[in-house]
């Protein structure tokens, strides 16, 4: 399990460090147990979001089953924009410049705006 570290700058201009887990699987039986394991790390404390990537789409069965587990741990609301806490990406996704969906650039574009324009 690898580790994706991001500084977020916050409202007072103190930037803080946060981790988002990346679990990579390769294979066509990739077992929610993947999934499990990154909520742990959720569960954890030990990183606020968590990435999956698979090398192949899951079947439409598991990939509903996926999708439910990963909506279960909820969303990481970042100035009031929402983030999904746990998200899975495929390799042909990632090839073709889809990536996961975090606070990046845009959380501190809004957090500017908010600072500058409060009302």
């Amino acid at each position: 399990m690898g580790r994706a570290r991001q500084e977020r700058q916050g409202l007072g201009g103190h930037g803080d460090l946060h981790s988002m887990a990346i679990e990579v699987k390769g294979g066509k039986n990739v077992s929610i147990e993947a999934l499990r394991a990154l909520r742990g790390v959720l569960d954890s404390d030990a990183a606020v979001m968590a990435g999956l990537i698979v090398m192949e789409p899951l079947g439409p069965t598991k990939a509903c089953d996926f999708h439910r587990f990963m909506a279960d741990a909820g969303d990481l609301d970042v100035l009031g924009m929402q983030f999904p806490r746990m998200q899975m990406l495929t390799v042909p996704e990632i090839l073709e410049g889809k990536r996961f969906d975090t606070p990046g650039v845009a959380g501190r574009v809004l957090a500017q705006q908010k600072i500058l324009s409060p009302f």
